[in-house]
């Protein structure tokens, strides 16, 4: 359990400190239980306290929408009805979001830390708080795919979990993907530092450039090696608005690739979206005139999807 460390002051008492830091301070005991005090009326300036994060108070933090590509919905309460999203609407704790086909929705928090939904995912924002020593953020993930972004903050834990159906992914990392599906079936995908997947008492750290799948009732698997992004071939400088065709390089073990055209570099925006098969194609056409970044990754027998390839620029005129 993540856990920030609290220095007593002078006159300090146990009491004292979780009256001030925690939600309910009656658990004091289970404070004194984890640090092995013998004695819970004695502590001295200097020493460190270990407090869960759990226990922390906290103010809400609400959320901003930062990027929308298509349409997105929000249920403030969970029991009210879906509304559009717009562009710097707010996000409350509670509140479950959803995006359409061929959609995205980013959502942004002041600590810097983001996370994007990809096209047809259902979340809901379970908790989102702040604290003197800690931000936490609880998201349950019920269907499609997150792509999460945690920003450290001096002097702050940052404490950011994603419950689906069949596990518990929390960061110790700083951009990973968590994904569902049909059948309550958990991918995790690191891209950066570590996270840890948890399920039917079983825990994994994964580090940078693995991936594990949870399926219902049971233990993750062991880190499995992401796969290369594929490189597309012949991409010429400027297509015409007519249908147009790009091939990829085979990347050994990949069972599908997953490919758009998006009008930024990093592939919130995007235009075109497709899962091929790594001897087709990607098809497509009917684009507006204007500046496209191509992007790709591989998905491997297991479900699970490596990091996306560099940006290619195609030109529509």
């Amino acid at each position: 359990e993540r856990t920030v460390e609290i220095r007593v002051a002078s006159q300090d008492t146990l009491i004292g400190l979780c009256q001030k830091y925690l939600t309910h301070p009656e658990k004091w005991p289970q404070v004194s239980k984890l640090n092995r005090l013998p004695d819970s009326n004695r502590i001295s300036p200097g020493q460190k306290i270990i407090v869960p994060v759990a226990l922390l108070k906290g103010t809400p933090m609400d959320g901003v929408v930062s990027s929308l590509q298509g349409e997105a919905f929000l249920n403030p309460t969970g029991n009210s009805e879906w509304r559009p999203l717009q562009l710097r609407d707010t996000v409350k704790e509670g509140s479950s979001l959803k995006t359409a086909a061929n959609s995205s929705l980013e959502i942004s928090f002041e600590d810097g830390t983001s996370f994007l939904l990809r096209e047809q995912s259902l979340l809901t924002v379970k908790a989102s708080k702040k604290g003197m020593l800690h931000f936490l953020r609880v998201l349950r993930l019920e269907g499609g795919k997150i792509i999460s972004k945690v920003k450290s903050a001096t002097g702050k834990d940052s404490r950011f979990e994603i419950e689906t159906p069949s596990a518990l992914a929390a960061a110790r990392g700083t951009h990973y993907r968590v994904a569902v599906d049909g059948q309550g079936t958990t991918r995790a995908e690191m891209l950066e530092s570590r996270i840890d997947l948890s399920a039917m008492g079983t825990t994994v750290a994964l580090k940078e450039g693995e991936g594990s799948v949870a399926r219902r009732n049971e233990p993750p698997s062991p880190p499995i090696k992401l796969l290369d992004p594929p490189e597309p071939q012949g991409v010429a400088a400027v297509y015409g608005n007519a249908s147009s065709t790009v091939s990829f390089s085979r990347v050994q073990n990949a069972a599908q690739y997953r490919v758009l055209l998006a009008r930024d570099q990093e592939g919130k925006q995007a235009a075109r979206i497709a899962v091929i098969k790594p001897d087709e194609g990607f098809v497509f056409e009917g684009l507006d005139d204007g500046n496209y970044y191509l992007l790709a990754s591989s998905i491997g027998e297991e479900g699970l999807e490596g990091p996306l390839s560099k940006p290619y620029e195609i030109k529509v005129r």
